[in-house]
């Protein structure tokens, strides 16, 4: 372990003991101060030496700003070594968001104490013209076991507020990031990172309500489906709560939902009544039988409760039936909206035809139960009928014998239904392989006109799965085919798309040329099965979550600039820190007077003591 020049400071001597909390940069540790036997909270980031704008060099100078109230942390000492910097600070009991997640929504006397110490402590922290950017009950810690003080933590987002220019308010449909932490982000801070003191306060107002309900009405919505669509949604869900819709139906104290609405009304440029909300909150009465759990996010939590027994499955291998694939609900992820939640909002952009589909007969190949994502996974191939003009591009298929053809057919490569199939010139295949597709949690169970047994299920797994030529290529070697559809293949197989299908019966209806109505709404003469659709969905997939999408283009990540330092990572352990990318801190982060220009986080930190960490020769890994 090489240190930095200490520069004449005194150096502590750090014992590095268990993890106890991990963020957006690293890792935070219990450790134990030699000599004194103080425990501290030490935070590890991996950053390279060569990168001069560090996060925690930043966030150290800003607590050091900012000390002398009781609810902001002490901070003890600060080094860079090779690869990582530290930062030894006040070590706490609890954060309050674990209170709620491991207990049950916290007391309206304990609330309401917490309402008066935050407001002290973001009356003291904009005094300084300081912004936190990130209040949120995981950031607000109880100082020791028993007691009711806190103390905020976190200050790596925070920053001097500098000139701010209004910008037009985004509708939800072009809202698709946030600054800060998406539950408890200001209407605001969905559009820009320059907050001011005002959104701090509206931060709070939702902070509090959840800590008595323990939900907002956004909380699953703020977990579930894309990065684009979560940021999206909960953003139009906000829109629709103003401050008393959100004490109603939480059966909240009306103060809450008033500081909301009041924080919402401020301009950028406003310094908030700190003194008058206090002593609002320390007039309201301690009501405890006022606050009770939001029944109807109770019941949201107790249906998602994971069951050790798998639901009965909707579908049986060998039936014949209609798939068609959902696109939108791939794009936006499985959401309450698939269990008829009426305040689901779709994504505008996802609405046109471009993103309709049409069922097509296929024949389930098999089924499996995933217990972790608590849903049922099915492999199809698609059947198509031949007609003038009409051809599979695939050699990969085998012909359904009909009932006219069922005395003289071969029995070689063909499969045969019960009862016979009725169409003929009708043929199953796979459009570079099998599709597998999870079902809807909501899927009803599937009867079948036409079956298929059990070896013949076997052949079509046998013949459809390519096991030679480029379909059968490696991933890596596929990605950069000169085909485009081995490529697609390739690239659907390496996304984290979960690709959703609807399965409906296969009956007489569909199939009989006489019913054209009918007919017509199935998809008999396809050669290319779903495979252009869930190439569209899957990309568009990685796009909304932010995944390495280069996989579809080739092309460069704009995200990743000049700053980016790639190569001071060791190759062993590369893995492991990918998602802490080490670049300069953004130069939105500083304590320049006017927000831009020369910093004075940088010199602030020279002051305080140097660290020498023991316990760590994992040092490299964690």
């Amino acid at each position: 372990m090489t240190d930095l020049p200490s520069f004449g400071r005194r150096m502590v001597t750090l014992v590095k003991g268990e993890k106890i909390g991990s963020g957006s940069s690293g890792f935070v540790y219990d450790a134990t101060e030699q000599g004194f036997g103080r425990i501290v909270a030490l935070k590890k980031a991996r950053v390279s030496l060569r990168v001069k704008r560090s996060l925690l060099q930043h966030e150290a100078a800003v607590i050091k700003l900012l000390h002398g109230h009781p609810a902001i942390p002490n901070v003890f000492a600060y080094d860079r070594i090779e690869h990582f910097e530290l930062l030894s600070m006040e070590h706490f009991d609890q954060c309050l968001g674990d209170m709620v997640n491991e207990g049950s929504p916290l007391s309206l006397p304990l609330v309401l104490d917490i309402a008066d110490q935050m407001l002290s402590a973001l009356e003291h922290i904009h005094s300084h013209n300081i912004v936190h950017r990130d209040i949120k009950p995981s950031n607000i810690m109880i100082k020791t076991c028993g007691s009711t003080d806190i103390a905020l933590i976190d200050f790596g987002l925070a920053y001097r507020v500098s000139k701010i220019t209004p910008l037009p308010k985004p509708s939800y449909e072009e809202v698709y990031s946030v600054f800060g932490t998406l539950s408890y982000a200001s209407l605001v801070a969905h559009d820009i990172s320059h907050l001011s003191y005002r959104d701090d306060l509206e931060s709070l107002a939702y902070t509090l309500i959840y800590l008595l309900q323990g939900n907002l009405p956004w909380t699953y919505f703020a977990a579930h489906g894309t990065t684009r669509s979560r940021t999206r949604q909960v953003y139009a869900q906000k829109q629709k709560y103003d401050g008393k819709r959100l004490v109603v139906e939480s059966n909240t104290l009306p103060i809450f939902g008033m500081l909301l609405d009041y924080a919402r009304s401020l301009s950028a440029d406003s310094i908030p009544d700190y003194a008058a909300w206090r002593k609002d909150f320390k007039g309201c009465t301690s009501q405890g039988d006022l606050i009770k759990p939001w029944k109807a996010q109770t019941a949201v939590t107790e249906r998602y409760t994971i069951s050790t027994l798998a639901p009965p499955p909707p579908i049986e291998r060998g039936q014949i039936v209609l798939v068609q694939f959902l696109s939108t609900v791939t794009v936006e992820e499985y959401t309450e909206d698939a269990d008829g939640n009426p305040s689901y909002i779709h994504d505008p952009s996802l609405t046109s035809s471009e993103w309709q589909t049409r069922a097509r007969p296929a024949i389930v190949l098999g089924v499996k139960w995933d217990d972790w994502a608590r849903v049922y996974h099915f492999s199809v191939v698609a059947i198509a009928q031949w007609t003038a003009g009409c051809g599979s591009s695939t050699t990969l298929n085998v012909p359904i014998v009909t009932v006219k053809s069922a005395s003289h057919a071969s029995q070689t490569e063909t499969i045969t239904t019960t009862p016979p199939w009725p169409l003929e010139n009708t043929f199953c295949y796979a459009f570079q392989r099998p599709v597998r597709f999870c079902c809807l949690p909501s899927q009803k169970k599937i009867d079948s006109t036409w079956k298929v047994d059990a070896a013949d299920v076997n052949l079509l797994r046998s013949v459809l799965m390519p096991r030679s030529g480029p379909s059968s290529l490696p991933q890596h070697e596929a990605r950069v085919y000169p085909d485009v559809d081995i490529r697609d293949d390739a690239m659907l197989r390496s996304s984290a798309a979960q690709l959703y299908a609807e399965i409906s019966t296969l009956d007489e209806k569909y199939v009989w040329t006489q019913d054209e109505g009918e007919r017509s709404s199935v998809d008999w003469h396809s050669n290319r099965a779903w495979h252009d659709e869930c190439v569209k969905a899957a990309r568009r997939w990685d796009y909304d979550n932010k995944k390495d999408w280069r996989i579809w283009t080739h092309d460069v990540d704009p995200q990743y600039g000049e700053d980016e330092v790639d190569d001071s990572y060791m190759k062993r352990d590369y893995s492991l820190w990918t998602y802490l990318r080490q670049q300069e801190r953004d130069k939105t982060l500083t304590l320049s007077p006017l927000g831009d220009g020369e910093e004075l986080s940088a010199s602030s930190v020279e002051d305080l003591d140097g660290i020498t960490l023991l316990g760590d020769e994992m040092d490299n890994l964690f």
